[in-house]
């Protein structure tokens, strides 16, 4: 009799074969986490969804499918590759579960039907698991066992990957900076993933330009905490550079703040800590929404 063949996939086109390797198993590309609501980590609702295939020859009109997370299984915890099944499950937490229809031959993704609210970025420092299960006709085999149930995955890595770069630099007079790896470049050749350029035009006339296809818009001297992922995403990025001239037409000034759509489709608010040739700044870049 046919019946349904739930995958959580790891990897895409994953044909659901266990065991699998642990570092695959901890790092399934079909668990997601991007930031709902909110405007930073003590009030950030999270939404963590999953992608869940159905390889089977029938539909799985009643599969039932739980989300958790626990600090044990997040990368900043030592062993969290090495935990046993008992020891995920002693502690990960519920944060929902719910029913869905998971049509044959097709890969269906699904919301958690609750936030994740940690409340601050150090409670944030965990790992998601999810599991499904249709407990008629397909079971999962070993509950919280990313390695050997194909009904249950883990991204122990989900939340880091949220924020990709955040920091404070010195960003140098006619040098470039990445804000997805937050790293500066120096004269000569472009690199690929540079995003502004500190553009030093004459000693006093300068600007900030965006490189390699980047958007930039001014927000002037706004608040930086309370720039959230949603808002960056609603703003309307162009080419043209922002003026920072050494005299009274400049606008970045200490206290003001950009946004960058950056050359990897990410989202980065930049705030001016100290203007100068040599220019003090504090970004966040958060990735962008699957």
């Amino acid at each position: 009799m046919p019946t349904s063949f739930l995958v959580i996939p790891c990897v895409p086109g994953d044909p659901g074969t266990r065991p699998i390797s642990t570092a695959l198993a901890i790092t399934s590309k079909a668990i997601k986490a991007t930031i709902a609501n909110g405007d930073r980590w003590d009030d950030f609702q999270i939404q963590l969804s999953c992608m869940v295939a159905n390889l089977g020859a029938v539909a799985s009109p009643v599969a039932l499918i739980e989300f958790y997370t626990g600090a044990a299984i997040g990368i900043w915890t030592p062993g969290h590759d090495t935990l046993t099944p008992a020891q995920v499950r002693a502690d990960v937490q519920l944060v929902g579960r719910t029913t869905f229809t998971a049509p044959p031959g097709a890969i269906t993704t699904v919301n958690c039907p609750s936030f994740w609210v940690p409340g601050s970025s150090d409670a944030a420092r965990q790992g998601v698991l999810v599991q499904v299960t249709n407990l008629f006709t397909d079971p999962w085999t070993a509950p919280f066992d990313a390695v050997n149930d194909r009904h249950v995955a883990r991204n122990d890595r989900v939340v880091a990957s949220m924020i990709i770069s955040q920091g404070a630099a010195t960003l140098k007079g006619t040098y470039l900076f990445d804000l997805d790896v937050g790293v500066q470049s120096g004269r000569g050749a472009v690199p690929p993933g540079a995003d502004i350029w500190w553009e030093q035009k004459t000693n006093s006339r300068r600007q900030m330009t965006p490189k390699n296809g980047a958007g930039i818009i001014n927000l002037g001297p706004v608040d930086f905490n309370s720039l959230s992922s949603r808002h960056l995403q609603s703003l309307t990025y162009a080419s043209t550079p922002i003026v920072g001239n050494n005299d009274s037409t400049n606008e970045l000034v200490n206290g003001d703040v950009f946004a960058v759509r950056t050359t990897g489709g990410n989202y980065a608010k930049v705030l001016v800590t100290a203007y100068g040739y040599d220019m003090g700044i504090q970004w966040m870049t958060y990735a962008a929404p699957p």
